[in-house]
């Protein structure tokens, strides 16, 4: 009788421990940057902006203001109101920089037509009150 001896191999399995990557993304530096303000966000701040602003000065409020800083009659304060706003209208529609001090200067930045109207954007550039 023959007798087989086998010789049997061990192995050693070792456990590796894998790391799982993480599935959410890399952050980088925008991410911690402010966010810009949603329509919603945008709507709100309007809203509360017209809340808080003062009713519109409109002509008759003006030459009123106008008839009692110079004691003048209101019928002889009303024409010239209504002139400097007119001249002054043109001037802005026509591009020409308007420097009115106490009020400031102002300086047309765009127009564009919409409809039977046309939109002027303006910036009026004012001294501090101290500086003058």
């Amino acid at each position: 009788m023959t007798t087989q001896t086998t010789k049997s191999k061990t192995t050693k399995t070792s456990k590796t421990t894998t790391k799982q990557k993480s599935t959410a993304p890399k952050r980088s530096i925008k991410d911690f940057a402010p966010k810009p303000k949603t329509p919603a966000s945008v709507e709100a701040t309007a809203k509360t902006a017209e809340e808080n602003a003062p009713p519109e000065l409109r002509k008759r409020e003006l030459v009123d203001r106008v008839v009692e800083k110079t004691g003048l009659q209101k019928s002889k304060v009303k024409p010239a109101v209504e002139a400097a706003i007119a001249v002054l209208g043109e001037a802005i529609m026509e591009g020409r920089d308007v420097t009115l001090p106490p009020l400031g200067k102002i300086k047309l930045k765009k127009t564009r037509d919409a409809g039977r109207a046309q939109v002027t954007v303006a910036k009026i550039r004012q001294s501090k009150p101290d500086a003058v």
